[in-house]
């Protein structure tokens, strides 16, 4: 059986661990179901746990995750996932802990494309003293969300109406992030035209960023780190030329950036990008890669906004790690970490030196700090008929390569650098810009052609 924590969580009350996922475990004489409690070295039983026994008719192979997220509100643990029961109660993916069972929150998660079964909850986040839910469901307890909604202890509401961006099925809502008076939303959801995988509020509506994933990629979480807002994924170049990095981007606010050369599968496979942790001015990393920045990284790194760190050169983790977190100063990792010949060898562990590094990048990740002029980089006028201008002209961008892709990614123009284009023969619609540098520099804009 593939059995593996999801979810990581350092409470600071009951000073414990909470260890959520997929696993069924005899600890103690004690029976543990897809939810724990680690605390000073002995394993706790919370309650029935959780029932993962479920399929979903849109994907009959899954491998359901139980339990995505846990999370303290309000002095409450909460738990959210892919999850129908825990003992006798139907709790429909979202719970609550009482001290001694998990609670339904009424009707908990619904999703109409599943029928009689339960949404999905992925990632829990607090921001302005209110509970924010990502997953893929269309209400929850028994108030209208596509897949995004918020709670402040009494009631469940949506984000500023959240619509339903995928045509025929829910939202796939993974993360969530405020960054400079916006709220950016990442998963999967792609309406075929303008947004692909990740949109923004922008005060008014929903729309998009400025990026978007193409191919089979898309979005796992979002955060910031060093006042920038990093975006990881399972993207790359190789499975759409359109895509801006390879399982990480970051914004500064101006402009999408890659990160180095990201995530890779030698050579040049598809890798993703699943957990991240700051911690003490530190951002982690983990997913299932086996190159980061062109060296060979496994699994998991550091990131101190120049340069990436390996924890594990040696192949010790040689799947994917999940979740990431930080308990009595010691670093945990969960996921499917390493095979076994009779299935997952190591699902949980532990390192008791998180500052030890087996290798760095030794050029950094090729990242320049944008300046004053980068940062008014603009496209006029927009919306524009004929001749698109780039503000202000760029001398250093003389070497650099403009490439402009529709709304369904695809390349429609490609030219070495003018601050002048003549978009006149493009057809009417929504177009991305992007002015690639030599040492993989990527500066992006938008704009609609009348």
């Amino acid at each position: 059986m593939r059995a593996a924590p999801h979810a990581l969580y350092f409470d600071s009350v009951s000073n414990s661990l909470f260890v959520g996922g997929q696993y069924k475990r005899v600890f103690n004489g004690d029976t543990i179901v897809g939810i724990g409690q680690y605390k000073n070295g002995q394993w706790f039983r919370m309650g029935d746990g959780v029932d993962w026994l479920k399929s979903f008719p849109w994907c009959t192979n899954c491998i359901p995750n139980p339990v995505n997220s846990i999370i303290r509100y309000k002095d409450t643990i909460y738990i959210t996932g892919m999850f129908l029961t825990s003992g006798n109660y139907t709790v429909n993916g979202i719970a609550k802990w009482n001290g001694t069972k998990w609670l339904p929150l009424k009707t908990g998660l619904k999703d109409s494309d599943v029928g009689p079964g339960s949404g999905i909850g992925y990632k829990f986040k607090i921001y302005n003293n209110d509970l924010y839910l990502t997953g893929a469901f269309d209400s929850v307890c028994g108030v209208a969300a596509h897949s995004l909604a918020k709670f402040d202890g009494v009631n469940w509401s949506a984000v500023n109406n959240l619509p339903r961006i995928y045509p025929t099925n829910s939202n796939f809502v993974y993360d969530v992030e405020f960054f400079n008076g916006e709220i950016y939303a990442g998963g999967i959801m792609d309406n075929g035209t303008t947004l692909k995988d990740i949109v923004k509020w922008n005060g008014t509506a929903w729309v998009n960023p400025g990026i978007g994933m193409y191919g089979l990629g898309y979005i796992r979480g979002i955060t910031i780190y060093k006042n920038n807002l990093y975006v990881i994924g399972s993207y790359s170049y190789y499975n759409h030329p359109s895509n801006p990095g390879n399982c990480i981007v970051r914004y500064d606010g101006f402009n999408w950036q890659s990160v180095g050369t990201g995530m890779l599968f030698a050579p040049n496979g598809l890798a993703w990008l699943n957990a991240y942790k700051i911690y003490k001015n530190k951002l982690y990393l983990g997913g299932e890669f086996d190159l980061c920045n062109n060296a060979k990284m496994y699994s998991i790194v550091t990131f101190d906004g120049s340069n990436f760190c390996s924890l594990d050169t040696t192949t010790y983790f040689n799947k994917g790690v999940d979740c990431i977190e930080f308990y009595h100063d010691s670093l945990y990792v969960g996921g499917y970490l390493k095979s076994g010949t009779n299935g997952f060898a190591i699902s949980l562990a532990r390192c008791i030196n998180y500052n030890y590094t087996d290798k760095c990048s030794a050029s950094g990740v090729g990242i320049k700090e944008v300046n004053n002029l980068i940062s008014n980089l603009n496209v006029y006028p927009n919306p524009v008929s004929n001749t698109l201008f780039i503000s202000p002209k760029q001398d250093e961008f003389k070497n650099s390569e403009i490439e402009i892709t529709n709304a369904l990614g695809q390349i429609v123009l490609k030219l070495p650098y003018s601050n002048e284009i003549d978009v006149s023969k493009l057809a009417q619609g929504f177009y991305n810009l992007k002015i690639s540098e030599p040492g993989e520099q990527f500066y992006y804009s938008k704009f609609i052609k009348e």
